[in-house]
C-alpha cells in the first residue's frame, strides 16, 4: 500500500476512522502463497520491495525493473516495521465496493449513492480503484507515502495510536527527505 500501488485492503471488520493511516507490517512473514497472490493481483509491483536504492533513495531509472524471485522476496520482505501512511478515503461494505468497481469499468461515471450503513467519505474520486476483495469490507485509500527507511515496531492488532516518538521520527524522516 505505501508504495501506492494497490488502494484497496480488504478486512472482516469496519473502523469510523478516515484520514491519515499508517502502515505497519505485520510480525510474521509473508507466506509464499500471499506472495503469489500479490504478484497476480499486482504484475511488476513486487520489485519495489527489493532494496535497490540510489544515493536519493528511489531506485535506479536506467535499471529495468524485473518481477523478484520467490525467494528474493521473502528474504526482502520487511516485517514488523513502520513503512508509511496512506490517506484513508472510505471503508465500505463489499457489495458496495463492487458496484462501484462495476460502474467504474462500464465508465457510467456514477456511483451508487452510499447506503446508509457505510461509512463513505462524502466524495470518492472518480478514478475508483478497480481492486477487489474477498473480505466483508473495502479500505479504499489515496496518497501513499513510503518512508525513507522503516522503523521497527512492535505493532498491534487492527488501528491503534502510533506512539509519540515513533510518530516524531517517522515526520522528521519525511521532513527530510523532501528538503
Amino acid at each position: 500500500m505505501v508504495c501506492g500501488v494497490k488502494r484497496v485492503e480488504g478486512r472482516s471488520w469496519s473502523t469510523s476512522h478516515r484520514g491519515v493511516l499508517w502502515i505497519h507490517s505485520a510480525a510474521r512473514p509473508l507466506r509464499v502463497a500471499e506472495l503469489c497472490s500479490v504478484s497476480a493481483q499486482y504484475p511488476g509491483a513486487l520489485s519495489s520491495l527489493l532494496p535497490n536504492p540510489t544515493a536519493s533513495g528511489k531506485h535506479a531509472a536506467s535499471e529495468e525493473q524485473r518481477e523478484p524471485s520467490l525467494a528474493e522476496l521473502t528474504k526482502a520482505y520487511p516485517t514488523g516495521v513502520l513503512l508509511g501512511y496512506v490517506h484513508l478515503d472510505a471503508v465500505l461494505p463489499r457489495e458496495e465496493h463492487l458496484s462501484r468497481v462495476q460502474a467504474q469499468q462500464s465508465g457510467t461515471g456514477s456511483f451508487p449513492s452510499p447506503s446508509s450503513s457505510s461509512s463513505c467519505s462524502a466524495s470518492i474520486s472518480d478514478s475508483y480503484p478497480l481492486e477487489t476483495t474477498e473480505c466483508e469490507y473495502a479500505f479504499v485509500c489515496s496518497n501513499a507515502v513510503r518512508l525513507p527507511r522503516s522503523i521497527p515496531l512492535s505493532g498491534q492488532h487492527k488501528i491503534w495510536r502510533l506512539p509519540a516518538k515513533t510518530h516524531q521520527y517517522a515526520r522528521a524522516q519525511l521532513n527530510m527527505s523532501r528538503s
